[in-house]
């Protein structure tokens, strides 16, 4: 049986085609939009603050109330890493599309 072969998206790091790029290159503009969101900035800065004040006051037996606290306070610093690895994949992309684009 011969290999089969797809074309089209196949989900890997490595974009080629410029309808991927210009995906990244869109998705990477949104993630800095986001990122830049002084409300959405301080909303996620006051609820980790929430969770932090909340561990300190937490009775010396919650431990798992802390350890509940710790791993939101943890989520919260995932999205924003992973916003970032979002915009840094989308500038990456937008140079690439414009050495393709310019010819080089």
């Amino acid at each position: 049986m011969a290999a089969k072969t797809t074309t089209g998206r196949r989900g890997n790091s490595n974009p080629s085609n410029v309808k991927d790029l210009k995906d990244l290159s869109q998705q990477g503009r949104a993630a800095e939009a986001l990122l830049n969101n002084k409300t959405l900035t301080k909303a996620l800065n006051e609820m980790k603050q929430n969770a932090m004040d909340r561990i300190v006051v937490s009775e010396p037996d919650a431990k798992e109330l802390r350890e509940d606290f710790y791993r939101f306070i943890k989520t919260i610093n995932a999205l924003e890493q992973q916003l970032k690895v979002y915009f840094n994949k989308g500038a990456n992309a937008a140079k690439k599309l414009e050495v393709i684009t310019n010819g080089g």
